[in-house]
């Protein structure tokens, strides 16, 4: 009878209805999260002792929680990546979900695996891997309640620490203002890579700056073969 047992014999009579691996997020503010990688959120409040809502989530991976809301991103009916990506949020103090769509910033019909959650120095931070290999990374800014870009990073020049992969996205694990700086990792991957965000403004400023010169170059070779032909005509 669930009425008269203890919250843990509960819990175990939930997790064995479970088929499949589970998860636990980490405690916030009382609250315990398990889940089985291919089914629906649990989310059980141990204050009184009752299930919250069920959610179908996308599949291997963990909720971030920033400012009092886990964040989970959708999936199809069996967990697995979809184009039509929502954000399910939580709010541990009221104990509602709420289903939204993902910022305007990420095109609308991105699949849901090649977008990335996380909790950046305590702000929520999401990104999405794009087809030319660049992934954007913006968070959120409670203060003034609106996305802020923050970087963004070519996995061309981050694969060779991540085992060549560029078609996961990366999370950014912490960011340093000071020295311009963020440790990034991959799921799956034991490697993280301090990337300076400097060098990476420097290479593009390179990129430009020769591509420049090279327009230039042709435009005075073209303009000397002008200048020669014209010579040439006359003296005929």
């Amino acid at each position: 009878d669930l009425e008269t047992t203890s919250l843990e014999e509960r819990l175990c009579f939930e997790i064995e209805e479970i088929n499949g691996p589970i998860e636990i997020s980490e405690c916030c503010d009382g609250l315990v999260c398990f889940y089985c990688l291919t089914q629906a959120v649990r989310v059980i409040n141990t204050a009184t002792e009752t299930p919250l809502d069920h959610h179908q989530i996308l599949s291997n991976q963990r909720p971030p929680c920033a400012n009092g809301l886990l964040y989970w991103l959708t999936g199809d009916e069996q967990g697995y990546p979809s184009t039509q990506t929502k954000l399910i949020v939580f709010d541990i103090h009221t104990e509602m979900f709420q289903v939204t769509s993902t910022p305007p910033f990420i095109t609308p019909d991105a699949s849901s695996d090649k977008i990335g959650l996380c909790n950046l120095n305590g702000r929520l931070c999401i990104s999405e891997l794009k087809g030319d290999c660049k992934q954007e990374f913006w968070w959120r800014v409670e203060e003034c309640n609106k996305w802020e870009r923050i970087f963004s990073v070519d996995l061309n020049s981050t694969s060779c620490w991540f085992g060549g992969i560029t078609s996961q996205p990366l999370t950014p694990l912490a960011i340093s203002r000071d020295n311009n700086k963020v440790v990034l990792s991959l799921s799956y991957q034991e490697s993280l890579v301090d990337f300076d965000l400097d060098l990476t403004r420097l290479f593009i400023i390179c990129i430009i700056l020769v591509t420049m010169a090279w327009l230039f170059l042709i435009f005075q070779v073209y303009h000397s073969l002008f200048l020669l032909s014209k010579t040439i005509c006359r003296l005929q």
